[in-house]
């Protein structure tokens, strides 16, 4: 069953890994890391189905597998689980997990936020990194102490 479970959840496995990498931030406990690991599963699935859907609205049945069991695999152990969509979902999964690379190191969600007015994080570890990223600032910074 464990076996069965990571395997199904590899997806979300290869998406955290990209994204643990490719972004800084501090270490995740073990906690936050089975969750993001289930939510990247989750959602690489959803964008693997939602990109089926689309191609059989385009007419390209030969592409696209015929049915979607991750869910019905997730629930029923005798359901056997589909290895081509689990390889198909790591592809969407490194190209998700690069996508939320990029987002988090522009800042993306911050910005969102702040714009539609839920947060007024700035999204950087310490004002001197806001600084430094901020286009105005020009590129040399004079510090004084007036003391």
């Amino acid at each position: 069953m464990t076996i069965r479970l990571i395997f199904l959840l590899f997806p979300g496995i290869v998406a955290w890994v990209i994204v643990e990498r490719l972004t800084a931030k501090e270490d995740a406990k073990t906690r936050d890391i089975v969750f993001f690991v289930v939510i990247y599963a989750v959602l690489s699935y959803l964008f693997y189905y939602f990109g089926q859907a689309a191609f059989r609205r385009l007419g390209s049945d030969t592409f696209v597998p015929d049915d979607f069991s991750f869910f019905t695999a997730l629930l029923s152990p005798s359901q056997p689980i589909d290895v081509r969509e689990v390889a198909w979902t790591s592809v969407v999964a490194v190209l998700m997990g690069i996508g939320f690379s990029i987002a988090v190191n522009q800042n993306v969600f911050y910005r969102i936020m702040r714009r539609v007015g839920a947060s007024r994080n700035i999204g950087f570890a310490t004002v001197w990194d806001y600084a430094f990223a901020w286009d105005a600032v020009p590129t040399w910074v004079a510090i004084r102490d007036h003391a």
